[in-house]
């Protein structure tokens, strides 16, 4: 019988048969140049390392949208989780587009369409051989990249080819030498790759054999966009079940798997950075049977310095050897979102309705800034002031209680009288507001006042003059408008306070040229030390001349930062 030698060769590209056969560099598996198929009775026999392949579940279909749920299994599966009255999450599963790319290519094999993805240099994978009786011949290791020697066949067989690969290594198996009714991998818990082919060796003839190492299970990649509600600061976790610990493939009959145990922890899901309004998952391993009752369960988020527990996605269809992208965005219910401003203000400077106020309020009005399709999405703004000397204590409690965001400015302590103040200390220490205070302060004539509590913090005079205040990347300098950094400033002129106290929660994010703490941010409080830097009255003023646009400059970054951090506040309220 005539010898044949099957040889594995890893992509690369021709330069030319001259290179090739002097050179020993291997050639492009579409066009490889090797001996003239008699080279004393041998015969060299192509077989090519194509890539990993994963499956597809067929055309794209969309599933109906229902709070209960999925409607129908269809291959792009959504539903809407409902946290609570403000806040809903819709969940999207969606099966890997099976479309190619430049360095994708697809092949459709009866078992459906496969996305194929090339190795990397480095990757290990081995390729065992089986005569037509079932009886082992030979295996090896093989090194991506490198150019290998093949296997010495005899001609004119049939012979049945194994290749493996687990997590891109070459583990031994306990089976090796056993008949292919014998062989198996064994307890698997990494990413099992594996491809099975039996073929006709002939003669006198180039042979070829294409390899291509199918993914045999799943795997999701989590995105969690929770821009409509703020930073994620925490995921605890979070687990994804039912899974298996492991599991073992038969080379005789590798189309279903054997299953190991349920694993009782489920499989955890990682989320690598946070911080931020969208984070993404590590890829997850699934070892499962086909499901679908899969769950992804959160213990715990804090979104927006709101933290909400055991959110479950339920009614996973999830198929063994796809990859899915499991998408959850996070989609508060559209509102009206109502500021009160505290007036009489002393520098025309009200939030609803002061001359030196009118380009803030553009801003605001924007919808490209805040509406429905805006970068922060609510319903509109209702903006109103109130005159602080015609209420009572209980009448100014009262009138808090109706809206959501409370700005005080420029205020004397006269109008603003102690017993008024009692209460708006009261408001912001019940956490149900968000509350915005200028520390414009050069006497003690004005709101906060020099050197006396509020809430825990105190407040006192840095001078007056006009001044270029540092910036803290941290807090509402950072945000969907934009986020600053040390070598941004934010110009305050005038008189222009300091913070000299306040809870160990808060974060200052403003200093003074001194070093003393200018802006200082709570979870449901912001203070800066002026209120010049959002007006456009002067030529000092941080807005004058500018238009509705929340980011042509680092005060209107910060002004609209602010009013960010403040609507996801509320937001975020159960």
């Amino acid at each position: 019988m005539m010898k044949i030698q099957l040889s594995i060769k890893n992509t690369f590209y021709k330069t030319s048969v001259f290179l090739l056969v002097f050179s020993g560099l291997t050639a492009c598996r579409s066009s490889d140049n090797v001996a003239d198929g008699n080279n004393n009775g041998q015969t060299i026999v192509k077989i090519n390392m194509l890539g990993t392949a994963t499956e597809s579940t067929g055309p794209e279909k969309t599933a109906a949208v229902s709070k209960a749920g999925l409607l129908n299994e269809t291959t792009i599966q959504r539903q809407v989780i409902t946290i609570d009255k403000k806040q809903t999450i819709i969940a999207t599963l969606t099966p890997e587009s099976s479309s190619a790319s430049s360095a994708q290519a697809s092949v459709n094999p009866s078992s459906g369409i496969i996305k194929q993805e090339k190795l990397k240099v480095g990757n290990q994978y081995v390729v065992i051989v089986y005569d037509d009786k079932g009886t082992y011949v030979d295996e090896k290791t093989f090194t991506y990249g490198q150019q290998e020697a093949g296997f010495f066949l005899t001609g004119d067989k049939t012979y049945t080819f194994i290749a493996y690969s687990v997590d891109y290594t070459a583990p031994t198996r306990t089976t090796k030498d056993l008949p292919l009714s014998q062989a198996k991998l064994e307890n698997i818990s990494k990413d099992l790759m594996f491809f099975k082919r039996t073929m006709m060796v002939t003669g006198n003839k180039e042979n070829n054999l294409d390899i291509v190492l199918k993914h045999r299970y799943s795997q999701i990649t989590t995105k969690i966009d929770a821009s409509a509600a703020g930073n994620i600061t925490d995921v605890s976790s979070a687990v994804i079940t039912p899974v298996r610990t492991s599991a073992s493939i038969s080379f005789d009959k590798p189309d279903v798997l054997s299953y190991g145990s349920v694993s009782a922890n489920g499989t955890a899901v990682e989320f690598p950075n946070k911080n931020q309004s969208i984070i993404t998952s590590t890829p997850t391993l699934l070892i499962s049977e086909a499901t679908t009752s899969g769950e992804l369960n959160i213990k715990s988020i804090t979104v927006g310095g709101t933290t909400r527990n055991d959110i479950k996605i339920n009614n996973l269809k999830i198929t063994p050897g796809v990859r899915y992208g499991l998408d959850l965005k996070f989609d508060g219910a559209l509102k009206t979102i109502k500021v009160l401003g505290i007036t009489p203000d002393q520098w025309a400077s009200g939030i609803a309705a002061g001359s030196r106020t009118s380009l803030a309020r553009e801003k605001l009005n924007d919808k490209l800034n805040f509406g429905p399709n805006g970068k922060v999405r609510i319903e509109n703004f209702q903006i109103d002031d109130i005159d602080v000397r015609n209420f009572t204590p209980q009448q100014l409690a009262d009138e808090i209680d109706k809206y959501d965001i409370i700005w005080v400015g420029y205020v004397l302590n006269s109008q603003l009288t102690a017993d008024k103040r009692a209460v708006l200390e009261q408001k912001v220490l019940e956490k149900k507001k968000f509350f915005f205070i200028g520390n414009d302060n050069y006497t003690t004539a004005y709101f906060p006042g020099r050197n006396i509590p509020f809430a825990g913090f105190t407040f006192d005079t840095n001078g007056a003059g006009t001044r270029q205040i540092n910036v803290i990347p941290v807090g509402p300098t950072q945000g969907i408008f934009g986020n600053l950094t040390q070598s941004n400033t934010i110009r305050q002129i005038r008189a222009i306070g300091k913070v000299i106290d306040y809870p160990g929660t808060a974060t200052p994010f403003l200093t003074n040229p001194d070093g003393s703490i200018n802006a200082v941010a709570s979870d449901n409080l912001v203070s800066v030390g002026d209120i010049n830097w959002y007006l456009s009255y002067e030529s000092g003023d941080g807005l004058t001349g500018g238009t509705s646009s929340c980011t042509e400059n680092s005060e209107s970054i910060l002004f609209c930062n602010i009013f960010e951090k403040a609507i996801n506040y509320i937001k975020n309220q159960p």
